[in-house]
């Protein structure tokens, strides 16, 4: 899996997401803009969001066009008869795979991350 730049209208909020962190958009805005973009949006393969909600809101409120995604092929959202605590649980199982494996790349420039054992780089646009 590659850390890779998408543009902002290619990502897709998942339609049945339980959580509401609108308060929390300010908040992301903030850090966004003083830290810098550093955990990439993790999607599946039709560019719908899985983890980073929050973080693709905040950066749309400030105009970031490309953002930083990891695409999880074959990572299924929460089904039909799936509950909304089931969905909660699965995606946080999700989200700590995702920010251990972001423990393990380090930011070069910003929007772009390099494996600390293999470089895999997203060319710019």
């Amino acid at each position: 899996m590659l850390v890779t730049d998408v543009p902002v209208e290619r990502l897709v909020p998942y339609a049945r997401n339980p959580r509401n962190n609108a308060k929390a958009i300010d908040a992301v805005k903030a850090s966004i803009a003083e830290f810098g973009f550093r955990q990439p949006i993790v999607v599946d393969e039709k560019m719908v969001v899985i983890v980073g909600h929050t973080r693709l809101e905040a950066a749309k409120a400030l105009g970031l066009n490309l953002l930083s995604a990891l695409p999880e092929p074959g990572k299924r959202l929460a089904t039909a008869g799936e509950s909304a605590r089931d969905f909660t649980t699965r995606a946080e199982a999700v989200r700590k795979e995702t920010r251990a494996q972001t423990a393990e790349l380090t930011e070069c420039t910003p929007g772009h991350f390099v494996r600390a054992a293999a470089i895999s780089v997203s060319p710019p646009g």
